[in-house]
Formats: C-alpha cells, sequence, structure tokens
C-alpha cells in the first residue's frame, strides 16, 4: 500500500481487510471440515480392531465391566464400558485427525518458503514529508 495514493488507501485498507477475513472465515472452515472427516476416517480404521474375537478388547472390556460393576447392576456397567471405551477411541480419533492437519499444515509451510523469493521488495518512497502546520 506504500505505492498508492492517498485518496486510494482508505479503499485499499478496507478491500484487503475484507480478503483477509473472508480467508481466515474460509481457513476455518476448511481446517474444520479436514478435522471432521479425519476423525471419521480414524475411527471408521479403529474400530474394526474393537471386535468380540480382539482378545485385548476384551480384556479391557472386562477390566471396565468389573470396575464399573461396583458402583451399579451388571448390565447398566456393561453399557458404561463399552461407552468409556468408544470415548477412548473417539478422543484418538480425534487426535490423529489433529496430528494429520497439523503435517499437512507443516507441508504446506514448507512449501510456501519458496514463493517469498517471489515478492520484489518495496523500495520507500522519495516524497518530501509536509510540515505540520501547527
Amino acid at each position: 500500500m506504500s505505492q498508492m495514493r492517498q485518496q486510494q488507501i482508505g479503499n485499499a485498507t478496507g478491500l484487503f481487510n475484507l480478503v483477509r477475513n473472508l480467508g481466515g472465515s474460509v481457513g476455518i472452515a476448511f481446517v474444520t471440515t479436514m478435522l471432521a472427516r479425519g476423525a471419521q476416517t480414524h475411527q471408521a480404521l479403529m474400530v474394526g480392531h474393537l471386535t468380540p474375537t480382539d482378545p485385548v478388547f476384551m480384556q479391557r472390556l472386562a477390566a471396565a465391566q468389573h470396575a464399573l460393576a461396583r458402583h451399579t447392576d451388571i448390565v447398566t456397567a456393561k453399557a458404561q464400558a463399552y461407552s468409556m471405551i468408544y470415548q477412548t477411541l473417539d478422543h484418538q480419533a480425534h487426535l490423529w485427525a489433529f496430528v494429520d492437519n497439523f503435517r499437512l499444515f507443516g507441508l504446506l509451510a514448507l512449501a510456501g518458503i519458496p514463493l517469498i523469493f517471489l515478492f520484489k521488495r518495496v523500495q520507500p518512497s522519495k516524497k518530501p514529508v509536509a510540515a505540520a502546520g501547527h
């Protein structure tokens, strides 16, 4: 904006702020969408390991059910144990989605570094500074 005339600076600033706000909104929407989709993908991949034929899953389910059975009946304890395991699965799926997004934005930042050399340097203007007449 240093190259603009005084009359154009107000319009340029407004346009710059509009583009910045739109870019931020689109970026936030993109990240949120990628997190939701990534969490769903990781959850679908991990839920295949929570089967009655998996001995580790059955051991964890039995341990959680046994710990919860001290406070409630056996049917409720079993439902709560499944719920606890699902919540753990959901938290892990979201964690992996965050890791995926972090990697993606890290790669985008690295890919953007060469673009720095395409920008031209802004030379300070050599206009005389008007004396303030107070």
